[in-house]
């Protein structure tokens, strides 16, 4: 059941996930609803915080938008600044001038802190984990390895690039077998030798 996202008290339990459309403002949403977080709670660290996506060009962006909406949010608290439709702004305004101002100080940590923030794809994340589990790799024996990565492969050339070109999954194939042995490792394609 979906429902209508409310930035200034939408409750964060156990995580949050949010699913929308492109260009419905989701990045935007991520970002207040940290902003808050953070702003309101003087135990929360912005290391705490995880963040993920699907692909790099989204973690970097909202990497970027995230650590921009902190410092905005920072000063327009230092200005008492009018929220206008800025509804986290508004809360974040209510209350005491000394309570204002250890939200400000609460946003200006994270601004400091942020490089520890976790804003990243999915399998980068995972790849972290599985890394840090001392694990090369989370499947079973080789050929479960071997029928799995068969079945992803095929999945991906059907749904995604078959209608874009010809396809050898074999060479792919043995680039997901690679990156399962070095998780850390990253990929990059030549554009000029797909297809």
């Amino acid at each position: 059941m979906s429902t209508e996202l409310q930035l200034a008290d939408q409750k964060i339990e156990n995580g949050l996930f949010i699913e929308a459309s492109a260009g419905t403002g989701k990045t935007f949403s991520v970002a207040a609803l940290i902003v808050r977080e953070l702003a309101m709670d003087d135990t929360l660290s912005i290391s705490e915080i995880l963040v993920t996506t699907f692909t790099r060009a989204a973690a970097a962006e909202l990497r970027d938008r995230i650590r921009r909406r902190i410092v905005q949010t920072a000063r327009a608290l230092q200005d008492k600044a009018d929220p206008k439709d800025d509804v986290v702004l508004a809360k974040l305004l209510q209350g005491t001038d000394a309570e204002v101002k250890a939200r400000r100080l609460n946003l200006m940590r994270a601004v400091v802190e942020f490089d520890t923030a976790t804003i990243a794809t999915i399998h980068s994340i995972c790849s972290k984990v599985i890394a840090l589990a001392g694990e090369t790799s989370v499947l079973g024996n080789q050929n479960d390895q071997a029928r799995i990565i068969s079945e992803v492969v095929n999945d991906l050339v059907v749904s995604e690039l078959a209608h874009r070109h010809a396809v050898d999954v074999t060479r792919i194939i043995k680039v997901v077998e690679s990156k399962i042995g070095e998780p850390l490792t990253e990929i990059w394609f030549d554009a000029q030798e797909i297809g």
